[in-house]
């Protein structure tokens, strides 16, 4: 064996060798072991312990070589199968260990066993427990083999295809009735006792990754006008807000000059959910109007009817031509340059503001 580990194309002598799978990219296989991987730094690394584990064994007694690849295995039937397209009675060779031998003269026919009993009905219920004993009883009494296996199954199920599979099943569990009950009422309990928590984690992220076209619109208006420095999803607190982290997420605002803008859609005028829900925006609309005023700040409120959605179409592809009116961002222009505090409504869904 060499001591750095040689990578070599399948077919030819390596301690590694690679080969293009059907997405065109490269797999890197041991030629100790089942393991492969897609990175070339990773089959190096596992290759320095594999190698070591193999010089610590005996040709013939605990692995047998292929004489086409140098592939190393306790048994070679498989691999000549998948990887040469050759019948086990077409090779000529050693196709199993001695020790590989001996497991399987010693070992009962469990798969032998397995189908004749799916075959006549028999309940595998026992038998199953009685086999998962013995795995476990012989792996406590080896513990290289624990290892060995542990190691194993670390790296099988770091693999594409174990992820792939794990995100299958996961999704399938997630999908059962119970589980969606159980998690339900988990998180019912923990929203509860956690409201600042939920908030933070859960109602945040929702609204900061999500920005209604007006919003954005207006916000990058505001966002160019010289001597301010707005930012978006900031938050006031006071003990008369309705929610139960006490707090009021405001669309727009420069908190060092304790300026808000909020854009008012059609769920603050026109019940579209309902007049419990409209009734619900109108208190809390009130109850933003009144804490702002108590601390003489300025809050600009702009309704829905002051942005124009438009789109047009420019060879064939169509863009969007959405605006806000021009007396309105005037209109904010030139609040904020009075700089008096008051709250300040602008649009015709407000009546006389």
């Amino acid at each position: 064996m060499h001591d750095e580990p040689q990578i070599s194309n399948r077919g030819e002598w390596g301690d590694a060798t690679f080969m293009e799978n059907n997405k065109g990219k490269l797999d890197y296989y041991c030629q100790y072991c089942p393991f492969k991987c897609r990175l070339k730094e990773t089959i190096i690394e596992h290759l320095i312990e594999c190698k070591k584990r193999v010089s610590e064994q005996v040709e013939g007694v605990d692995f047998v070589i292929c004489n086409i690849c140098n592939f190393h295995a306790q048994n070679l039937s498989i691999h000549l199968k998948k990887i040469h397209k050759l019948d086990k009675t077409e090779y000529s060779g050693k196709l199993v260990s001695e020790q590989s031998s001996k497991s399987y003269s010693n070992a009962p026919n469990h798969l032998g066993y397995i189908a004749y009993a799916k075959e006549h009905n028999i309940d595998l219920t026992e038998y199953k427990q009685k086999l998962s004993e013995g795995v476990k009883n012989f792996l406590k009494d080896n513990v290289k083999e624990s290892e060995r296996r542990s190691k194993l199954m670390s790296q099988i199920n770091q693999s594409d295809l174990m992820r792939k599979k794990s995100s299958v099943t996961a999704k399938k569990t997630s999908a059962r009735p119970e589980i969606i009950k159980a998690r339900s009422q988990r998180l019912a309990k923990w929203r509860k006792n956690h409201p600042k928590d939920f908030h933070d984690k859960c109602v945040n992220k929702m609204i900061s990754s999500w920005y209604s076209k007006p919003e954005t619109k207006l916000f990058e208006y505001v966002s160019n006008i010289d001597g301010f420095l707005f930012k978006r999803n900031q938050r006031v607190k006071s003990n008369t807000f309705l929610s139960q982290t006490k707090e009021k997420q405001i669309d727009i605002c420069d908190k060092e000059k304790r300026i808000y803008i909020e854009f008012d859609g059609c769920l603050h005028f026109e019940p579209k959910f309902g007049n419990e829900v409209l009734t619900k925006n109108i208190i809390r609309d009130k109850l933003l109007d009144q804490h702002i005023s108590n601390h003489n700040w300025t809050l600009i409120r702009v309704s829905y009817d002051q942005y124009i959605s438009r789109v047009k179409q420019i060879n064939k592809v169509k863009q969007d031509a959405s605006y806000f009116k021009q007396e309105c961002l005037d209109k904010i222009v030139e609040i904020l340059n009075n700089n008096i505090p008051g709250i300040y409504k602008i649009g015709k869904a407000y009546g006389q503001h």
